[in-house]
């Protein structure tokens, strides 16, 4: 091989990383805040507040989401749980981490979006995950919101 190939070769990971880091800090503004809803029950509504995810922490939310997610969700289509994509849109992220860490307790709490979700999987629970932190599970949320914003752009293209 002559040396340009060779240098040519040996560069393209890094251009590879630098065109990913691109695309991702280009659409990672666009994740929306999430708050409380009125009602005090996490639905829907998303804020003019916008968050910022640090960027490096979608893939380390990758790993996470497939160490403890991915047995039961997709991010686009209803497994042995639901389809996460949009999840922040749906449930305010503070009720989220108490979803994670401890479903049982919100499912008693009477939460009408949860319990509905129960009934509509066949009452299936949902694991909890105690041992997580909130640094973590805002990594995994993240890495949802990034991984549908990014597929999203791409079906435009």
């Amino acid at each position: 091989m002559n040396k340009e190939l060779i240098h040519i070769v040996k560069a393209l990971p890094l251009i590879v990383i630098f065109f990913l880091s691109a695309r991702v800090a280009k659409y990672a503004w666009q994740t929306p805040g999430n708050l409380l809803s009125e009602d005090g029950e996490g639905f829907c509504g998303t804020t003019n507040e916008v968050t910022s995810p640090s960027v490096t922490s979608f893939p380390e939310g990758r790993n996470l989401f497939m160490a403890n997610c991915a047995s039961c969700h997709s991010l686009s289509k209803n497994l042995t749980g639901p389809a996460l994509a949009g999840v922040t849109g749906r449930v305010n992220r503070k009720l989220l981490h108490e979803w994670i860490k401890n479903s049982p307790k919100v499912l008693k709490s009477g939460n009408k979006y949860f319990n509905e979700l129960f009934l509509q999987y066949d009452k299936i629970p949902m694991s909890s995950f105690p041992n997580l932190t909130d640094a973590e599970i805002d990594a995994i949320l993240d890495y949802i919101d990034n991984n549908v914003a990014t597929q999203v752009t791409s079906m435009k293209n």
